[in-house]
């Protein structure tokens, strides 16, 4: 049984123009890291989700709900943050929590 102080929300946000952010909120803290740059490099995105999450002392068993922006933003940036959110969701079977910026 997981753990209900540890249990998270992961958020995912790809829809500015030149960076993403990542954020984690649970009941006992809450971290935000974010990418910038002029051409934002989404493989960078796998390794900011695992430095937020232990810097939120949350394992990705402990995600409950995905929270994703779905624009507006660029096309292919949004639709990256969207993937991501799905194959997550498909892997723990989690809500998944679209949002506009």
């Amino acid at each position: 049984m997981r753990d209900p102080e540890r249990q998270g929300i992961l958020i995912i946000d790809t829809s500015y123009y030149s960076g993403f952010s990542v954020s984690v909120v649970n009941n006992l803290s809450s971290t935000s890291l974010s990418f910038s740059g002029s051409e934002p490099n989404f493989s960078r995105i796998w390794d900011l989700i695992d430095i937020a999450l232990n810097s939120s002392k949350v394992t990705k068993n402990d995600v409950s709900v995905l929270a994703v922006s779905r624009g507006p933003g660029p096309f292919s940036a949004v639709r990256t943050g969207i993937a991501i959110a799905k194959t997550l969701k498909e892997i723990k079977s989690i809500p998944v929590i679209m949002f506009s910026m």
